[in-house]
């Protein structure tokens, strides 16, 4: 048996434990630049509804990874409170383990202030809908 042009064994033990490291520095990686939560961002459907009873606003908190966009998977907990003008409109449907509510509004016009506070930001955020009288 000729054993001249066989490889040795130790060559692609070699080249096993480096092609295991370098998936391994991928992977972690990738968690830390793509699956990782670096801020969050405040979205409001509309800044405006009307009193008519049926117009709403869906207030979304969306985690950010470092590249700018949605951190793939991940959701932050928040604590969303009407600080001002609750009387004027109520929180229809909330999901606060994903960061999202529905603000409804009621029969009167006004201004409503609600405070945003994410588990994962340094401080909370405010914020303002108007509701305007239905005119039709």
């Amino acid at each position: 048996m000729n054993t001249e042009n066989q490889p040795p064994k130790r060559k692609y033990l070699t080249y096993f434990i480096f092609a295991a490291i370098i998936i391994l520095i991928s992977g972690y990686l990738t968690y830390l630049y793509v699956f990782s939560i670096y801020e969050v961002k405040i979205e409001v459907s509309r800044n405006k509804i009307y009193t008519d009873g049926e117009s709403y606003t869906l207030i979304t908190v969306v985690p950010i990874n470092s590249f700018g966009n949605r951190a793939p998977g991940r959701s932050v907990n928040v604590d969303f409170q009407i600080t001002e003008g609750a009387d004027l409109a109520e929180i229809d449907k909330s999901n606060l383990n994903k960061g999202i509510i529905v603000l409804k509004a009621k029969s009167k016009p006004g201004k409503v202030i609600i405070l945003v506070k994410p588990d994962l930001a340094v401080f909370p955020t405010y914020v303002e809908i108007l509701i305007l009288p239905n005119l039709a």
